[in-house]
């Protein structure tokens, strides 16, 4: 029977791990991997799978995934050994392609296997080695960050100049945000309650938003989008307590839930990376930049329970599709990640942002943690792909799992995508930034629509200020 996906898995602690057990659940599969370390499952049907893996001299691991339809997806596992290192975990994926699949044994050249170039490329290590050496300019790059919701007016105006324009039909998805309002949700001493699950209901009793407080305990509610107007009632409910609420105001939700203090605010952050070929040598600089930030992270906030995690994305047909690190507490994973990190394929304009923003809004965030993401890229989505997942649907995911996008545009980035970059960072709290280009800050503002208070500096200071922002302002 020809599998609807695959999971290839990979295991290897310093070296290929043979023998150890790997089955996924909740279907009956299983395997051993060979002297590779290597082990092929081959799926039937599509959803949440649990793979779980068994290594003789190391604990037992379980890695929670979606596996979606006609995917290849290649996971490499370092499982824990206790008192010497954590677990570790990426993926790649890509679609699978039907090519023949020979079998010596028999002769067979039938079925659907990963890519021959795919399996050829997956990286050993989290690192590509056969990449060119990243290049560093002599100083980070300077960039503007604006907060559309600072300036709602303003946003709702640039949005609207859009709106009848025939020629952007298909290519970008409307979100009416006209009356936003919040939901702030309290803990027993009054302080903002992080990951707090609200839920919103109408008068039928339908859920029209499923949200996670942020770090400042806040979820965004849109009547017009949501729900029917602010004029209608809503019953708002976080956990035990249930509110009636018309919504042409923020609403305040006590609840009993003791307060967390923790001695270290957790945080996960993830990088969504466009690695498309368009990117070039700005990708160095950017992720030259990224690792800065890291290490500045690492090093200044001490008091911080730090995670972060890198979804690099290009388009169908590439080598990939997303290559995914699942948030870490090991720094130096994601500083080789970010160095193995190169820009390649594409080739049309827009890429798989779609995808990348859908498979960030799903990773294994914890449940205490501030969640923050930054998204790097020179395209807009595609708008064409009759089985993705659209951004205007990713964004509210994002708002489901409690994740802060914070979108950078990169140079070349076109109106569309000017556009679709702004919204992203709105509808889910975050700032839109944007390079700074021949020292001239109000034209590249003005590249991007972008026509209120503007904040300059270079991008690492930039993107330090909103990790500490998150950690400064956690259950305040």
């Amino acid at each position: 029977m020809v599998p609807v996906s695959l999971v290839d898995v990979e295991v290897t602690d310093g070296g290929p791990l043979a023998d150890c057990a790997v089955s996924l659940s909740p279907s009956d599969l299983g395997a051993h991997t060979d002297a590779n370390g290597r082990a092929q499952l081959e799926l039937e049907h599509v959803g949440a799978v649990t793979v779980s893996l068994r290594c003789a001299g190391h604990e037992p691991m379980d890695v929670d995934l979606y596996v979606a339809e006609h995917r290849a997806l290649h996971l490499r596992v370092t499982p824990p050994v206790a008192g010497v290192h954590p677990a570790r975990v990426a993926f790649m994926d890509t679609i699978l392609a039907v090519v023949p699949r020979i079998d010596v044994s028999e002769g067979s050249t039938t079925g659907m296997v990963l890519t021959k170039e795919f399996l050829e490329h997956v990286p050993t290590g989290r690192s590509y080695q056969s990449a060119v050496t990243l290049a560093r300019e002599a100083s980070p790059p300077r960039a503007g960050s604006t907060d559309d919701n600072a300036d709602l007016r303003g946003f709702l105006r640039f949005v609207g100049s859009w709106t009848d324009r025939p020629d952007m039909e298909g290519r970008w998805a409307p979100l009416d945000v006209r009356d936003q309002v919040w939901v702030r949700v309290l803990d027993a001493e009054g302080a903002p309650r992080v990951g707090a699950h609200v839920l919103v209901r109408d008068e039928a009793g339908h859920a029209v938003l499923d949200g996670t407080t942020q770090g400042d305990g806040q979820v965004p509610f849109r009547p017009w989008l949501d729900g029917d107007g602010p004029a209608s009632t809503y019953r708002v409910e976080v956990d035990e307590v249930s509110r009636d609420w018309t919504p042409r105001a923020d609403l305040v939700v006590a609840t009993d839930a003791p307060h967390a203090a923790p001695d270290r605010v957790p945080v996960d952050v993830v990088l969504i990376l466009d690695t498309t070929g368009s990117m070039g040598d700005e990708l160095a600089t950017l992720t030259g930049c990224l690792r800065d930030v890291v290490q500045r992270l690492e090093r200044d906030l001490g008091g911080v329970d730090l995670r972060i995690g890198v979804v690099s994305y290009r388009d169908r047909g590439d080598l990939y599709v997303t290559d995914v690190l699942f948030p870490t507490a090991d720094l130096g994973v994601v500083d080789d990640t970010l160095r193995g990190t190169h820009a390649k394929g594409g080739g049309d304009t827009e890429e798989s942002l779609n995808e990348a923003l859908a498979v960030a809004a799903r990773l294994p965030y914890r449940p205490e943690a501030a969640r923050v993401a930054f998204l790097l890229a020179d395209a807009p989505p595609h708008m064409d792909y009759a089985d993705d997942l659209p951004y205007d649907q990713g964004v509210r995911r994002a708002v489901a799992a409690g994740l802060r996008v914070h979108t950078v545009a990169a140079s070349g980035l076109d109106d569309v995508g000017s556009l679709v970059f702004r919204q992203i960072a709105q509808f889910t709290h975050g700032r839109f930034l944007f390079l700074e280009y021949e020292d001239d800050l109000a034209a590249s503002a003005a590249d991007h629509g972008v026509e209120g208070q503007v904040e300059a500096n270079t991008l690492d200071h930039l993107l330090y200020d909103l990790v500490r922002a998150e950690v400064v302002g956690y259950g305040r």
